[in-house]
C-alpha cells in the first residue's frame, strides 16, 4: 500500500536563478513568473497559490487570510539562500485545481506562501506576500505576476487589535480545554460523544487520518480512540480499540465513526475510505462495527466490498437514521463508482447472530460516467410521509480539463416507504453546481412547517440555505448564500447560542484554525449572519459537536484537532465580572469616527476621570488588514457586542459610551458632533452583567 501525495501528475521543470547567477526576466508564453524578495522565511518550499478575484478593488485586502486558493502550483520551488529569486514555472500540467471553475479567463490574484504544511493549511505566522495587481488566464500566454515581496506577519491579529471582528465572541464566553496526549489519535477527523461505558458521563470516540497533513507517515498510526471522561470534563483513561497493522490491514484510512444503540447496547460505526481518492491511493471501503461482549470491544463487518474499484458501498459519512420507523438507528450508505447511487442503507435487526439487512441500490443508467462518488450526509422526514429521506454530495470528475478539475451535486433520494426499499429511489437534484459540501443540516428557518437545507461549501468559502419548495420536494429549492468570508468552513452544527429562539450557525474553519458562529438574524433578510468568534489558534478543528457536555445548562463545543491529534473541549462559562454591552448606531449616523472609548462611572453626567476605560479603540488600521477598526465592528447597519470578561472592578457603577467623530472632542465629547450613550446603573461582581447602549448626538 503507497501513500499518495496531492501531487498528481508529472511536473513540468522550474527556472530558479537566484541573485548570485543569471536572473531570468523574460516570461516565456505560457509561463507564471515573478520575482520574490524576503527579509526572512519560515520554511524551506515557496508555495505559489492563485485565487480567482471577482472585483480587483478587493485584492489583495479581502485574501490577506490566505483562504483555500482557486488553484496551486504543484511544485514548490525551495526558499534560495538569497533573494531576490525569479521564478518561472511553465503552468502545462502543473497545476491543482481546488476550485469547480474554468481556469481560462479566470481573474487572478498571486500569493506567496512558507512554511506551509499542505496546499491548503497557511499558518497566521507563515511569510507571505501578494501580487500587486492581478491577471486574466489565457491558455499560451505568460503571466508576469511583477515581484512579491515576503513578510512574517507582525503578530497574532487578537494580539494587534482584540477588537477585531474575528476575536471578539459576542454574548458569550469560553474557556480552552485540551484532553490527554498529543497524537492519540493522529489526524483525529471525525468524532462522536456518547455514554460508551454506562456511567451516565458522556465519552468521545474519533477516528484519524493525517496523511493529508503528512503524507510520509505509516499506516500505523490509523487509529480508533476513546476518551472515557470524568464529570468535571478530565479524562479518566484512553483506549485505543482498533488501529492498522500490517497482520491486520483491514482498518484502513478510517474517515468516520458514530455511535448507535444496537440490541440495547452502544455500537460504533467507522466507515473507511473509498478508494481512489486522496490522501491514500487503496482502500476498500469498508463498514466497521464494534460492540462491547465479554468485557472486550469486538470488530464485526457492517458490509465489505470485495471489489471496491467497481462496486463500493460504504459509510464514509455515517449517517444513522431510523429509516424503517422501527424505532432503532438504521445507517444511510454512500457509494462509489459503480455503486454510485442513491437510497443504499443497511438495516438494523438488533439481533447479535444476523445484525444487518442490506438494502442496496445500483447507479441509474444516465448517471454522468465521471462520476467519482455519492457522499451520504444527513436524513429528515421532508415530505412529512413519516419516512426520512437522505441528502447526498455527488462527486464528479470534470472531462478533459486541464488543470484536472471536479465537481458536485447536491442530491435528495426520496424514501419510497415500506415495500420500496429495494427498488430504485428517485434521485431530486438540489443543486448541480456545489462543490464541495462538507456538511450539511435540515432545520425549518423561516417558520412554514418545511425543513430547509443549509450545505457549506468548503471551497467558496460560505453557507448556503435552500429553501424547501413545499409539498412537492421536485419543485426548485431556492438557493441563499446566507455566510461568506469564511476560509475553509469544513463541518458545521446548528444550535441557538444565544437563547432567542432562533437556529444559529457554528462552523469549523478548518484552515483558519478557528471555530465560529453566525447570529440567525431571523426573517430581516436585509440583516446579515453576524460572526462571534468561539476560539483561534486550534490547528485544523475538524469534526465537532454541540452539546451540553458538563450539564450547567448551556452549550458547549467538543471537537478535535486534526493536527494535534486530540480533542478538545471549549466550555461555555459565565465569569462573575463579565459585562456584555451591545452598542448600537442611529440608522441615519453618517460621521466619520475617530474613536470609541467605552468607561465606567459612578454618577453622571461624567466629570473627571473615568473609575475605569473598559475599551478604547483607534479608527485607524491596528492590524494592518486595510479596514479601520471600529467601522468594522459598528455602523448603522450592524451592533457592536462587545463582551468584556473581567471588568476590574466590582460595586455599582454606570457604563457609558462614547464615540468621536470628526470635528469633535478629544477627551470630552462635543455637543452637535460626538455621540453618547450610558446604561443605568448596574452591580458589577456578582455575575454576567447584559446592557444595551443607544448612541446619541450630544446635545
Amino acid at each position: 500500500m503507497r501513500v499518495r501525495t496531492m501531487t498528481l501528475l508529472t511536473l513540468a521543470v522550474l527556472l530558479v536563478c537566484s541573485a548570485t547567477g543569471a536572473l531570468a526576466q523574460t516570461c516565456q508564453p505560457g509561463e507564471l513568473c515573478v520575482t520574490v524578495m524576503a527579509d526572512e522565511t519560515t520554511g524551506s518550499e515557496l508555495r505559489l497559490m492563485l485565487y480567482e478575484v471577482d472585483d480587483e478593488a478587493e485584492w489583495p485586502r479581502r485574501y490577506r487570510s490566505l483562504p483555500t486558493p482557486s488553484w496551486v502550483v504543484k511544485e514548490s520551488p525551495p526558499v534560495p539562500e538569497s533573494f531576490p529569486v525569479h521564478v518561472s514555472i511553465p503552468l502545462a500540467d502543473n497545476l491543482f485545481a481546488i476550485s469547480s471553475n474554468p481556469l481560462e479567463g479566470a481573474r487572478l490574484g498571486l500569493a506567496i506562501a512558507t512554511g506551509v504544511a499542505s496546499i491548503m493549511v497557511v499558518e497566521p505566522t507563515d511569510a507571505r506576500g501578494f501580487s500587486e495587481t492581478t491577471l486574466v488566464y489565457e491558455p499560451g500566454a505568460a503571466m508576469d505576476f511583477g515581484t512579491i515581496t515576503l513578510e512574517i506577519p507582525a503578530g497574532d491579529v487578537c494580539e494587534l487589535n482584540p477588537y477585531h471582528p474575528d476575536c471578539l465572541t459576542g454574548p458569550l464566553f469560553w474557556e480552552k480545554h485540551f484532553l490527554g496526549e498529543q497524537d492519540f489519535v493522529a489526524g483525529a477527523v471525525y468524532m462522536d460523544v456518547a455514554d460508551l461505558d454506562g456511567d451516565g458521563v458522556q465519552d468521545i470516540v474519533t477516528v484519524g487520518e493525517p496523511h493529508f497533513e503528512d503524507p510520509e507517515l505509516p499506516l500505523t498510526v490509523l487509529k480508533l480512540g476513546v476518551y472515557y471522561l470524568n464529570a468535571d470534563l478530565s479524562v479518566r483513561e484512553t483506549e485505543v480499540i482498533d488501529s492498522w497493522r500490517p497482520d491486520d490491514p483491514a482498518f484502513y484510512s478510517p474517515w468516520s465513526v458514530k455511535v448507535i444503540q444496537h440490541g440495547g447496547s452502544p455500537m460504533i460505526i467507522v466507515g473507511t475510505n473509498i478508494p481512489g481518492l486522496a490522501p491514500l491511493e487503496e482502500g476498500a471501503g469498508a463498514v466497521f462495527s464494534y460492540q462491547k461482549r465479554a468485557g472486550d470491544w469486538v470488530r464485526s463487518e457492517v458490509i465489505a466490498n470485495p471489489d471496491p474499484t467497481a462496486v463500493c458501498y460504504n459509510a464514509m459519512i455515517v449517517v444513522p437514521c431510523d429509516m424503517d420507523q422501527d424505532g432503532d438507528e438504521d445507517i444511510a450508505l454512500s457509494g462509489a463508482f459503480g455503486s454510485s447511487a442513491v437510497g443504499s442503507w443497511m438495516e438494523n435487526t438488533g439481533s447479535t447472530d444476523s445484525p444487518w439487512i442490506a438494502h442496496l441500490q445500483t447507479m441509474a443508467a444516465d448517471t454522468d460516467p465521471y462520476i467519482r462518488g455519492t457522499l451520504a450526509y444527513k436524513s429528515a422526514d421532508l415530505d412529512h410521509d413519516g419516512y426520512p429521506e437522505v441528502i447526498y454530495n455527488g462527486m464528479f470528475d470534470i472531462a478533459d480539463t486541464d488543470p484536472p478539475r471536479y465537481r458536485g451535486e447536491i442530491w435528495l433520494g426520496l424514501n419510497p416507504g415500506p415495500g420500496g426499499w429495494d427498488a430504485p429511489w428517485e434521485k431530486v437534484v438540489i443543486d448541480d453546481d456545489n462543490w464541495a459540501s462538507a456538511d450539511m443540516w435540515f432545520h425549518d428557518f423561516d417558520g412554514d412547517g418545511y425543513l430547509d437545507l443549509v450545505a457549506n461549501q468548503i471551497f467558496s468559502s460560505t453557507v448556503t440555505l435552500y429553501r424547501h419548495p413545499g409539498p412537492d420536494l421536485r419543485e426548485p429549492w431556492v438557493p441563499e448564500v446566507i455566510i461568506s468570508g469564511l476560509t475553509s468552513p469544513s463541518d458545521m452544527w446548528l444550535a441557538d447560542m444565544d437563547g432567542d429562539g432562533l437556529m444559529d450557525v457554528v462552523s469549523a474553519d478548518h484552515t483558519a484554525h478557528c471555530g465560529v458562529w453566525h447570529k440567525n438574524p431571523g426573517l430581516d433578510s436585509s440583516s446579515p449572519w453576524w460572526p462571534s468568534s468561539i476560539f483561534r489558534g486550534i490547528r485544523m478543528p475538524g469534526d465537532f459537536s454541540m452539546t451540553d457536555l458538563d450539564g450547567d445548562g448551556d452549550l458547549d463545543w467538543v471537537g478535535t484537532s486534526m493536527t494535534g491529534g486530540q480533542a478538545f473541549i471549549i466550555e461555555q462559562v459565565q465569569p462573575d465580572s463579565a459585562l456584555v454591552a451591545t452598542i448600537s448606531l442611529p440608522a441615519d449616523f453618517e460621521g466619520t469616527a475617530t474613536r470609541l472609548l467605552v468607561t465606567l462611572a459612578r454618577k453622571l453626567p461624567v466629570t473627571g476621570i473615568p473609575v475605569a476605560i473598559l475599551a478604547n479603540i483607534e479608527n485607524t488600521d491596528g492590524d494592518g488588514d486595510g479596514e479601520s477598526d471600529v467601522d468594522q465592528i459598528l455602523g448603522p447597519s450592524h451592533d457592536l457586542v462587545l463582551p468584556l470578561d473581567d471588568v476590574g472592578v466590582v460595586g455599582e457603577y454606570y457604563v457609558v459610551v462614547a464615540l468621536y467623530v470628526e470635528g469633535g472632542g478629544l477627551f470630552q465629547p462635543v455637543p452637535g458632533v460626538d455621540y453618547m450613550a450610558s446604561s443605568d446603573k448596574v452591580t458589577l461582581g456578582q455575575g454576567m452583567v447584559a446592557i444595551e447602549l443607544e448612541l446619541a448626538i450630544v446635545p
